[in-house]
């Protein structure tokens, strides 16, 4: 694209001056990459990092029962969010199912932590499709819906019912938004992984804090100018 020319003609920069390889090229390396680590390295532990949304999942659903794999965007960040919501649920007295998880930017960490999740939910005892009833993934399109052509693989087991939306005050948009779906589903987790800074306003806060005493709030993106919300905001916005 015309990007990757603009990288190329720029003194500056320090890559190496090629065009982009083709998906057929890409996957090929990968895959050779993969098969030398398996016969020099056979008790390696493989850890992709930064890989982009179109790679990232599938490239480690290829591989994840050939070689002991982990992708670190996807499930790295899932664990650590986990735990922190398992720590929460302790210490506001309420258990993990008992919750309705708000994820706004459902790209590979988005989906990633929320897979963690059901699993845990899982464990506990839903059924997967009780489990996948407790989220709402927000993308750039706004709510992730099951007739958008658009999803990615990830997304499409989050996706909602649009008859779901009914009974919803949506001044005639096609895809709630955030403070919509705040408003309507009355979450009591709200995960950030969109990298846009201030997603979380004062008043989508304030309307969740209306619903729900202790909420878990979570903005998640880095760097830190391109979290969703400031600790010391959201602390004031609700009430402590």
């Amino acid at each position: 694209g015309t990007n990757n020319e603009d990288l190329l003609s720029d003194p500056l920069y320090l890559g190496c001056r090629h065009p982009r390889i083709n998906r057929e090229d890409y996957d090929s390396f990968i895959d050779n990459f993969v098969s030398k680590i398996k016969v020099h390295f056979p008790n390696a532990f493989l850890h992709w990092e930064d890989f982009g949304r179109g790679n990232a999942r599938r490239i480690l659903d290829k591989y994840q029962d050939q070689l002991c794999t982990f992708n670190d965007d996807i499930q790295g960040t899932g664990a650590v969010t986990l735990a922190a919501l398992l720590a929460a649920c302790r210490v506001t007295s309420n258990k993990l199912q008992d919750q309705r998880l708000v994820v706004f930017g459902a790209g590979s960490a988005g989906t990633g932590i929320s897979d963690q999740i059901i699993d845990a939910l899982i464990t506990q005892g839903l059924t997967p499709e009780e489990a996948y009833e407790r989220f709402w993934l927000i993308d750039r399109q706004g709510l992730v819906l099951a007739d958008d052509v658009d999803l990615t693989e990830a997304q499409k087991p989050y996706a909602r019912q649009r008859h779901e939306l009914e009974a919803w005050d949506l001044n005639g948009k096609t895809n709630p938004s955030l403070t919509d779906v705040v408003r309507n589903i009355h979450p009591t987790i709200l995960i950030g992984c969109s990298a846009q800074p201030g997603a979380f306003s004062q008043d989508v806060i304030e309307t969740m804090t209306k619903y729900c005493s202790r909420p878990i709030i979570l903005p998640l993106s880095n760097p830190d100018e391109k979290c969703e919300a400031q600790p010391k905001d959201i602390i004031q916005w609700t009430n402590g």
